[in-house]
């Protein structure tokens, strides 16, 4: 039973046109629709000072990746998400596969010397720890060997602890 069955006999008249899928009619005047207005303005942004107060009162383990997401401007799921097949020391860039991002387009991105300087520093990092446990550690930031889920508590705190507002 379809929701129209249930109106009153006389309203089904009114609105059958309506109800029927007509294609054969046409707008005289183009309806003015309001637009809403729009308040999704990006803030909190650091100035490089400010990130490195910040960056120092976070745990030694999560330094390089702040400093990638500072560096980068990647969000947070692509950067949590990278590893090592990703990066190309050689070539010198960072990439994300297809479907991986928001639009679902791949995305490279360009060494700076800082960038290259941290990547080759977490390489290093990440070889000795492989040494050291016997296995293969497929993500560029981790702890441990353990690919990071979450770090927004130590960065609240790390702000709070050095007076930045975020």
């Amino acid at each position: 039973m379809t929701e129209i069955a249930l109106w009153p006999r006389g309203s089904y008249d009114l609105v059958k046109p309506i109800a029927t899928r007509r294609t054969d009619f046409k707008l005289l005047m183009k309806p003015h629709i309001p637009m809403l207005k729009e308040n999704n303005v990006r803030t909190g942004f650091f100035e490089r000072e400010q990130f490195l107060s910040v960056q120092k009162h976070v745990p030694e383990d999560l330094r390089p990746l702040m400093a990638f997401f500072y560096l980068t401007g990647w969000r947070h799921s692509e950067v949590l998400a990278l590893q090592w097949r990703h990066v190309d020391l050689v070539a010198g860039r960072v990439s994300l596969d297809p479907g991986t991002t928001k639009n679902d387009a791949g995305r490279t991105f360009p060494f700076t010397d800082e960038l290259s300087a941290l990547l080759e520093a977490q390489r290093a990092r990440t070889s000795v720890l492989e040494k050291t446990c016997g296995g293969i550690i497929p993500w560029v930031f981790h702890r441990a060997g353990r690919p990071i889920k979450d770090f927004r508590g130590a960065w609240r705190v790390a702000c709070r602890d050095c007076g930045a507002s975020w």
